[in-house]
């Protein structure tokens, strides 16, 4: 077509037009010959001996470009990428193998059917109590060798186990994870997705929803630490209250499992999934670290007064 019209607009240009021209088209063909020169590689075409990290989250660079050749169905952006958010197309799932624990839960469950539509090649479902425990994780060795993202869906708010089943479980499986991250080097890097919470923010509206609130929250500085990580992308899935057997809430699982990959698909690292906007507010403090807790106990220092008065003074969130 451009050999078609082409003529057109010559004949009609003028000399001084078509001077510029053929200043552009010699510009253009001596960056092709450096191009070629260089084997194909230019600005946005580096070769990686190992993929790494994408450091930007609009515009496009060489690493994210990268992973278009990975995934020619995906990644389309070539400056920013609106239309990657968009299309949904930030992120490819298909064909990645998943191992996802908590599978059996209402989230689990809704996840696992979103995950299938997505193409996923397959998905790996430990069971708590049968293929691991709170002091057994040997089982995740021989799987996460092949999981290209890792899930992590359990969870209690059982206060005997609470800081057991939030946050040391998790540390645990996520670096045992990571020790095979390390040793990769080919496709797209590994993921861990974590499920979060609300009460992250707004801390424990009841008695005895303390304990689950003091454990989600000693998760968050690990949390914090991962998003930064250079050898997987670590997602923080930060949903309000849904229906589970945990207890009731405003949003379906299966609701809440479309809106989280909704995000994650426009590539996403951190994916609010709310009614309530908590979790917007949740993004300042889990990205700017206004909230540090170092015990299981969920003992903090250095938060803001402001979020005193956001508390209402209903969580226990200092000593």
């Amino acid at each position: 077509m451009s050999w078609l019209l082409g003529p057109l607009f010559v004949r009609k240009a003028s000399l001084s037009q078509f001077h510029d021209l053929i200043i552009i088209l010699s510009v253009q063909a001596g960056r092709a010959a450096v191009v070629a020169w260089n084997s194909g590689n230019d600005s946005n075409h580096i070769p990686y001996p190992r993929l790494p990290k994408d450091p930007s989250t609009f515009f496009v660079g060489p690493e994210y470009h990268a992973l278009h050749h990975i995934e020619p169905l995906a990644y389309f952006g070539s400056m920013v990428r609106l239309l990657d958010w968009f299309l949904g197309t930030g992120v490819s799932l298909r064909g990645r193998r998943v191992t996802m624990t908590g599978s059996r839960g209402a989230l689990g469950q809704a996840l696992t059917k979103q995950l299938h539509l997505q193409g996923v090649r397959c998905i790996h479902t430990p069971r708590f109590g049968v293929d691991w425990t709170y002091g057994d994780y040997s089982y995740f060795e021989s799987i996460l060798a092949n999981t290209d993202i890792l899930i992590l869906a359990h969870g209690s708010k059982n206060d005997d186990n609470a800081h057991k089943a939030n946050c040391e479980s998790h540390v645990a499986i996520i670096e045992l994870f990571k020790k095979f991250c390390e040793g990769r080097k080919l496709g797209l890097l590994p993921e861990v997705w974590y499920i979060g919470s609300e009460a992250e923010f707004h801390g424990a509206w009841t008695k005895d929803m303390e304990g689950y609130t003091q454990s989600k929250r000693a998760f968050v500085p690990h949390a914090q630490r991962y998003y930064g990580d250079e050898f997987f992308n670590y997602r923080h899935i930060v949903p309000a209250a849904f229906t589970s057997r945990m207890g009731r809430g405003f949003m379906s699982a299966d609701s809440a499992a479309k809106v989280a990959l909704w995000w994650i698909c426009t590539g996403a690292r951190y994916v609010p999934v709310t009614y309530t906007g908590f979790a917007y507010l949740n993004f300042f403090r889990f990205r700017l670290g206004g909230l540090a807790i170092g015990s299981p106990k969920g003992t903090s220092r250095g938060a803001s007064e402001i979020l005193r008065i956001i508390d209402g003074g209903r969580a226990k969130l200092w000593p």
